[in-house]
């Protein structure tokens, strides 16, 4: 069968059909956290930074399919690296084997040896597919979420699993179990110089050139990351983005000399008030704010906690400040979570799992 496929360069917007398919797709889906057009459009368009050293070409099959490519040369390195990412369908063999083919051929163009995906832009932002989660399971914001079917038709068009991560899930008890049995661990790294507190929106706004230098450091190693621009960063983890936080339980490290040397980000698992089924009280991902939307989730029953970024900078790894900070977090919030979510951790990241012994539900991505 011969579709056609419309197609634009990355920063002049996306094609007929790109904005409106997931809401297809998805439409009888409750546990969907509808994607926001404008944001959509914001990030295909001359004003997103990570142009300035990439491209992309979207592609749509109106109804039937939509994917984006990118090509992007990270400094210092002599390659190319391609990227596949915005992957929806209806699961249409022949729409997925012709809009991949497409992308495969613009990407070989631009000097990709290898395709990788899903990923959309960059590793700093949403990426993987989600393969497996506990029944009724409801996603968190920034989770990856598709239908079932996508790992299997990946497959079919030649794709291979390159990398897989996890989210465990354990209930409180875990904290205080972790906390107990590794408490000597954060006395040790207090000892060495070391002091944690809590990290609060004024605080990271403060000093936020610092922790953007923290932050391109640490996702330095993920796959053709690319800086990210001051003013990239301002924009992606300004106000907007601080306000989601816990200012309770997120923490940060202050080295010896006063240097940021880590934080670790906790939110609220906002997911009850942003999906699809929450109707017409349902809250857009970009509004969120624990002042606001804290007291709602209260509300509405047990709150969960979402251990998602944590860092520790170059000069400070190796001394045992990612153990202390979990514990700092767990110990601020026991009183506040009934159960704690370490999200997206790779599965080969030993470090990063502390709770094997206590989960009662792992999600699976790759």
């Amino acid at each position: 069968m011969t579709h056609r496929i419309l197609e634009q360069a990355g920063p002049s917007g996306v094609p007929a059909g790109f904005v409106e398919l997931p809401g297809q797709i998805y439409a009888d889906e409750p546990s969907w956290i509808p994607e926001t057009p404008e944001s959509l459009t914001a990030a295909f368009s001359a004003d997103n930074p990570w142009f300035d050293n990439g491209r992309a070409r979207t592609f749509c099959i109106p109804g039937r399919a939509r994917l984006a490519a990118f090509a992007t040369t990270v400094a210092g390195q002599d390659r190319t690296w391609g990227f596949f990412g915005y992957w929806e369908s209806v699961n249409d063999r022949s729409a997925d084997r012709a809009i991949f083919a497409k992308a495969e051929r613009w990407l070989r163009e631009q000097g990709a040896p290898r395709v990788y995906g899903p990923i959309n832009f960059s590793t700093f932002g949403l990426y993987r597919l989600r393969i497996q989660t506990e029944p009724g399971a409801i996603p968190f914001p920034d989770e990856p979420f598709n239908p079932p079917s996508y790992p299997a038709a990946l497959e079919r068009l030649g794709y291979e699993v390159d990398s897989t991560y996890l989210t465990q899930i354990a209930p409180n008890t875990v904290a205080r179990a972790v906390r107990q049995a590794r408490w000597t661990e954060y006395e040790r790294v207090i000892a060495a110089g070391y002091r944690i507190e809590a990290l609060p929106p004024e605080l990271w706004l403060e000093r936020l050139a610092e922790l953007h230098s923290l932050v391109n450091a640490t996702f330095a190693d993920n796959h053709a990351f690319t800086a990210i621009p001051r003013a990239g960063f301002v924009r992606l983890c300004g106000e907007a983005f601080i306000r989601r936080a816990c200012p309770h339980t997120s923490v940060v490290a202050f080295g010896p000399g006063g240097e940021i040397a880590g934080f670790f980000l906790v939110y609220p698992h906002y997911g009850p008030l942003v999906v699809q089924g929450r109707g017409a009280k349902r809250v857009a991902p970009s509004e969120l704010s624990y002042e606001r939307h804290m007291p709602l989730l209260q509300a509405l029953g047990p709150v969960a906690a979402i251990c998602k970024t944590v860092t520790v900078a170059p000069a400070h790894r190796e001394r045992g400040l990612m153990t202390a900070l979990t514990l700092s977090q767990f110990a601020r919030g026991d009183s506040l979570y009934s159960s704690w979510y370490g999200t997206l951790i790779r599965a080969d990241n030993r470090s990063g799992r502390y709770a094997e012994q206590h989960v009662t539900g792992l999600r699976h991505y790759a």
